[in-house]
């Protein structure tokens, strides 16, 4: 039996966008929730980065995203996410924006 390994890996940073921050412990609840006080919740920046290897599969197949992102926390069960990606694999590239609605309870 062949054994093969792919070789990949992920950098991700985030940084709260406004003077509300986020609750950690309590799952991403935001501080002041949205409407409530004239809160508007917690904004959140996020870049991704990950990269994974098939070259031992095929080679120089190496596939290169980026992920450039926007978390509005209105409270602690309520998310809102906008991404748009890049990836590429050798000249081929792919944009993608994607949009999601979390419902948490």
């Amino acid at each position: 039996m062949d054994t093969t390994f792919k070789h990949g890996m992920s950098l991700q940073a985030k940084a709260v966008a406004t003077t509300r921050h986020l609750v950690r412990s309590s799952g991403g609840s935001p501080s002041s929730e949205f409407m409530e006080d004239g809160g508007i919740g917690a904004w959140e920046a996020v870049l991704c980065w990950p990269n994974l290897d098939f070259s031992d599969l095929t080679p120089n197949q190496e596939i290169d995203t980026w992920t450039v992102g926007l978390n509005w926390y209105l409270n602690k069960n309520i998310r809102v996410i906008l991404n748009y990606s890049n990836a590429e694999l050798n000249a081929d590239n792919v944009d993608v924006i994607a949009t999601r609605f979390q419902l948490a309870f």
